[in-house]
């Protein structure tokens, strides 16, 4: 389930950046960049989660699942038959609605990011140019400092600080034209993307906000690196975070949050340990905890994705990995399975000529046995006991990923439908189809009919005010007898009992054929209802 799979991955997001927040003191140790660390954490976090197994099902209406083989078609909806399936199905129906909330704040998000390049064209039409310690930069009324754009990034100061002195105006052009040479608004973009295509993901928002701030941190290190003095640059910082306010950017600038100043100004003067292979052995340390977590966190598979109906003719797709290396598991014994569907059918829900299905989940062990079985639903208890037999003498070839037999887990419904009976032709001497004759035959005794069904409501759902219907196929004999009923589909498995006994005392004016009257098969519909 979908839900499963976003929690999956909000927990290895989680794994990630805390792998990161190590390495990143790891290399502030060794006075490297530290951006990379929550640019590669942001990679896995969006990357890793897409690389699994995928599941495949067809598209509603029509089709099968290629992954998982069917011992018979379904004929209708699974029924409920407790408070477990019923909180089960509304489990599925909040999972079947997160793709759509997903891609609607996506959507959102987008759109936002839109907006902002909008506004930002529309605010550059009112900067002006100017030359500021030897380097073109845009001056705005009170927005700033930053860069701008991604393509070609540009620096934009405020007007305020055109009146400071050439010491802290040679500082910001510089910190602004290192970022401009690192290509920094263009890592941040794709960061922002990246939160923009998973914005579920809290911890992938976390990461975004731990990049922003180590960009900023490398960019400091680079200017006193070139020779800046840090108590020249920590009042710069200080300016800028005192005078900096009103003007807010939109998002598609770097520019700097308050909240960050007092960790720069801590990077700035953070002292270097004196035992770098310490760090380096807790830094080791730590990243095995982590892999081992990672590992130890089931996987599911990604979302399913819908595919066009597959034809019945179609060749059936063993290989359903996007990478063609998984081969889901594929029944072999099917001949012996359709016997045994047909050995365990319910004796009772045969005879009152009940049809359903069983959905049931397996579990296939490297060897292609089943070892366990559970039923997920099913339209009557008896046919989910009757699947679970069928289940035991079920074989598989087992499950291959990259060539090795693996178990695997797989959803098999099971069919179990009474032979229709054979529609006769006009030749045969048996009886007719309703299309093929010239006169259709007629109810003769209504209120004895509707008498037989009153009799025949069970009591159980009377007394709970349960209506419902059921269809009933029967033959009428050239006498205008029934000769033979049987259910062909009910709101209710009782129903279905009570209409083929309801049926029975029906009358008819019978069907003719060229004059004559004749035998014919019909389905009646016959409605249950608590008001008579």
């Amino acid at each position: 389930m979908i839900a499963t799979w976003m929690l999956y991955c909000a927990l290895l997001s989680l794994l990630a950046g805390i792998g990161a927040a190590g390495a990143e003191r790891v290399l502030a140790a060794f006075h490297l960049p530290r951006r990379w660390t929550w640019a590669a954490a942001i990679a896995i976090s969006c990357i890793v989660p897409f690389t699994g197994p995928q599941r495949i099902r067809a598209a509603r209406g029509g089709g099968v699942d290629p992954a998982e083989p069917f011992v018979a078609a379904e004929t209708s909806p699974p029924a409920r038959t407790s408070s477990t399936e019923d909180a089960s199905s509304l489990w599925r129906a909040v999972d079947d609605g997160l793709p759509m909330a997903w891609m609607a704040v996506s959507a959102s998000l987008v759109s936002a990011l839109a907006l902002s390049a909008g506004v930002l064209a529309r605010r550059r039409r009112r900067w002006t140019a100017a030359t500021v310690a030897g380097r073109a930069v845009l001056v705005s009324g009170g927005e700033g400092p930053a860069v701008v754009g991604v393509l070609r990034p540009q620096i934009v100061l405020p007007r305020w600080s055109l009146g400071w002195s050439d010491v802290l105006q040679h500082l910001i052009v510089q910190h602004e034209g290192e970022h401009v040479r690192a290509g920094d608004t263009r890592l941040l973009l794709a960061a922002a993307a990246a939160v923009a295509a998973m914005p579920w993901n809290p911890a992938l928002w976390w990461q975004l906000r731990r990049l922003r701030l180590a960009v900023e941190v490398d960019c400091d290190a680079r200017v006193l690196a070139a020779g800046a003095r840090v108590d020249e640059y920590g009042e710069l910082l200080l300016r800028v975070g005192r005078l900096a306010s009103g003007g807010a950017l939109p998002m598609l600038t770097l520019a700097r949050p308050r909240s960050f100043l007092e960790r720069r100004i801590r990077a700035m003067t953070h002292r270097t340990p004196r035992s770098r292979a310490l760090t380096l052995a807790a830094a080791a340390a730590g990243c095995i905890a982590l892999t081992a977590a990672a590992r130890a966190v089931p996987r599911p598979p990604r979302p399913e994705l819908a595919l066009p109906a597959v034809p019945a003719a179609a060749p059936s797709p063993d290989r359903v990995s996007a990478r063609g290396d998984t081969v889901r598991p594929v029944l072999v014994n099917a001949a012996q399975v359709q016997r045994s569907v047909a050995a365990n059918y319910p004796p009772l829900l045969r005879h009152a000529g009940v049809s359903g299905q069983a959905l049931l989940a397996l579990h296939v062990d490297a060897a292609g046995r089943v070892t366990s079985s559970r039923v997920v639903s099913a339209t009557h208890p008896q046919f989910g006991q009757a699947a679970r037999r069928v289940a035991s003498v079920m074989r598989f070839r087992p499950q291959r990923v990259a060539g090795r037999a693996v178990p695997a887990d797989v959803r098999l419904p099971f069919g179990f439908t009474l032979d229709e009976p054979k529609a006769a032709t006009p030749h045969d001497g048996v009886a007719f189809d309703l299309r093929d004759v010239d006169t259709q035959p007629r109810l003769a005794n209504p209120l004895e009919v509707k008498a037989a069904i009153a009799q025949a409501y069970p009591p159980r759902l009377r007394d709970a005010g349960v209506g419902g219907t059921a269809r009933v196929r029967l033959l009428v004999t050239a006498a205008g007898a029934v000769e033979r009923a049987e259910s062909v589909g009910a709101s209710q498995p009782a129903f279905a009992v009570g209409a083929v006994r309801a049926v029975r005392a029906a009358r008819f004016q019978p069907a003719r054929k060229a004059g004559r009257a004749v035998p014919v098969w019909l389905v009646l519909p016959v409605a249950f209802s608590v008001r008579g």
